[in-house]
């Protein structure tokens, strides 16, 4: 049926052509009888006999999203096979004509968009329906200048008549929505909820930068999404802060896990980010590094790569910002203080509690996060996890095991310590905001700080010698960073790789540095420095869980790893790399390996029921024993 202007659908004239898309032309039209205006979307395609219940059950629930910032269907009807929807007038336009392309605009507007726009989308989120095409052609101006979210039915329902929408995914909807906004899961047919906060995450670049992440043609611009990081937005506008950059740049990481639990949280975090951009003395340029990442895939197209810039800061610019862990005991020397909280006791056992010992265990006990742990000399352990609670836990062992104590904080990640010296322990884990965050003991604990950086992974850290540390990352890139210290934080140096698992790293003597990944195959790949970095080595295997690395003296390494039967298996190397052997156990965790002395060697891991369980090797490797 061909539909133009003059035309009547259901009790609507057709007054006025307001826009076209690719399954969709918008109308303005008037109620016969009431003289009402509306927006009538009448739709592209014929729908089959099959598919027309499908179309009417979507239609109904979609015509039950009543929300101040979604666009109301108020009817639908198929007329002559030509399905049509009727829904409220938005009289001032799309934010895409308030604000054309090329606009830059002011975070105060911003801030207030994307909280509305998130206010809809949660509430669609909550009844299960994912938009799948976000743009700002789609955010609609009301009569009170309120932004409303159109499109629900052509983003949904002409793209889903095999399957109905789910609260997690999409599987079988193909690749719906405007590729400039979609994102990377979108190109494989699986839309999710976090699919709608990276669309969203692509505008909000927009509006700071005035040009989307990736342009292109079609092809090109969906490649990009798949392969390429976005283009740091402070090489763009300079006068951004990191803060603002890191929120933006986690709402379009690649992978749907890493990007923000909901996007009324990704809205929190912008708004906080725009304030904190507000008050914050943070005005120096940070320090970038060009870097040129291979793109796999792309040369069927003749994208074979894309310049594109590293994110990575300089620490002490970033520290000024306040650590995004829950602080408990004394505020940071090193942070503002206008990031300071008032100091909170660290918790501390009930005197009416029987057990406290045993109160403990249960909270280190009840969870599988994964343990780490040093050594500052022979017959000295210091183990930390992080329990139930979120908060991190540290375990010393002196020839005897000392109780658990707890260290504060709230930790959405697992830590990674290394020790320089007796006495000194220093603690990173992965903060809030994806950045590396410190803490360290040189007779007290100190506070959390902020190091910077967006960390994609847990952290690992080796230390060659008194004063020295090396902290390696997996980046937004999937590559290894490290950031070295010598008596000052350095800036973050690019290893290249492309990473599927958080690394590992020790050091066997100064100068020497090992670090182990698990690659995109699965299994374990090594780079070395010994003055220069080597390039990456595959080790071969086919593993899922996090690698552990330990030097009992140069040139020796012992990599670990949980196998796919979840016992511990183990690589050598002594001037050759040995064959892959497996040392028994029942793991339910990734390893984690310190070593105090040649020939000595401390395992511990997870058992099934997630206690954690220790073994060692003094020439020998002895059973599994739980920790109590």
């Amino acid at each position: 049926m061909i539909v133009s202007v003059g035309q009547k659908l259901g009790n609507y004239q057709l007054t006025k052509l307001l826009g076209q898309g690719g399954f969709a032309d918008v109308y303005l039209g008037e109620h016969i009888y009431l003289k009402t205006p509306a927006a009538i979307k009448v739709l592209q395609i014929r729908l089959t006999d099959d598919a027309l219940e499908q179309f009417l059950a979507e239609a109904r629930t979609i015509a039950c999203l009543t929300h101040p910032n979604i666009i109301h269907v108020l009817d639908c009807d198929i007329e002559n096979g030509t399905p049509f929807l009727v829904m409220s007038y938005a009289p001032f336009g799309s934010l895409r004509q308030r604000h054309p392309r090329g606009s830059i605009l002011s975070a105060e507007t911003i801030v207030s968009y994307v909280g509305q726009a998130t206010a809809a989308l949660q509430y669609a989120h909550d009844h299960k329906i994912i938009h799948r095409d976000i743009k700002p052609e789609n955010l609609l101006l009301g009569n009170d200048q309120t932004v409303m979210l159109s499109d629900f039915g052509i983003a949904i329902v002409t793209h889903s008549t095999h399957s109905a929408p789910t609260h997690n995914s999409h599987k079988n909807a193909g690749t719906a929505g405007t590729t400039t906004y979609m994102a990377p899961e979108q190109f494989e047919g699986k839309a999710s909820q976090a699919s709608d906060q990276y669309g969203l995450g692509v505008v909000v670049y927009e509006w700071f930068c005035g040009t989307p992440p990736f342009r292109g043609s079609d092809i090109e611009t969906a490649l990009q999404h798949i392969h390429a990081f976005p283009p740091p937005m402070r090489e763009k506008v300079p006068t951004l802060t990191p803060a603002i950059e890191q929120v933006v740049m986690r709402a379009l990481a690649k992978n749907p896990q890493a990007r923000f639990a909901s996007v009324q949280d990704f809205a929190k975090a912008l708004e906080d980010a725009c304030v904190l951009g507000v008050s914050s003395p943070l005005n120096a340029p940070l320090s970038r590094r060009k870097i040129v990442v291979g793109l796999a895939g792309l040369t069927a197209v003749g994208l074979t790569a894309l310049g594109i810039e590293s994110v990575w800061h300089k620490p002490f610019q970033a520290q000024k910002v306040a650590p995004l862990l829950t602080r408990r005991g004394n505020p940071s020397r090193h942070a503002s203080p206008t990031a300071q909280t008032t100091p909170q006791a660290t918790p501390t056992t009930s005197a009416t509690t029987p057990n406290p010992a045993a109160a403990a265990q249960a909270i280190i006990n009840a969870t599988d996060t994964k343990p780490t742990v040093a050594s500052s000399g022979p017959g000295q352990l210091d183990l930390f996890v992080r329990g139930i609670d979120n908060a991190l836990w540290h375990r010393r062992y002196d020839g005897t095991w000392h109780d658990w104590e707890s260290l504060g904080g709230i930790l959405t990640y697992d830590p990674a310590v290394a020790s320089w010296g007796n006495g000194r322990l220093d603690v990173f884990v992965r903060g809030t905001n994806n950045t590396l965050q410190h803490k360290w003991y040189d007779g007290i604990w100190h506070d959390w700080e902020s190091l910077g950086g967006i960390l994609t992974s847990d952290p690992a850290v080796t230390s060659s010698g008194p004063g020295r540390l090396d902290v390696f990352v997996r980046d937004a890139f999937n590559s290894l960073q490290r950031m070295s210290f010598d008596g000052k934080w350095h800036n973050w140096e690019w290893l290249g790789g492309s990473l599927t698992s958080s690394p590992a790293a020790a050091s066997s003597s100064t100068g020497q540095l090992d670090a182990v990944a698990r690659g995109t195959d699965n299994g374990l790949w090594h780079i070395h420095y010994d003055g220069n970095w080597h390039a990456w080595e595959s080790l071969g295997g086919v593993f899922t869980s996090d690698p552990a690395v330990v030097s009992q003296d140069s040139p020796r390494l012992d990599v670990f790893v949980r196998g796919n039967d979840n016992t511990l298996m183990h690589r050598s190397y002594d001037g050759n790399w040995h064959a892959w052997e497996s040392l028994g156990g029942i793991l339910s965790s990734g390893p984690a390996a310190v070593s105090w002395a040649s020939n000595r060697i401390d395992m511990f891991a997870r058992s099934t029921n997630n206690t954690l369980q220790h073994t060692w090797y003094d020439g020998s490797w002895h059973t599994w024993d739980p920790l109590s």
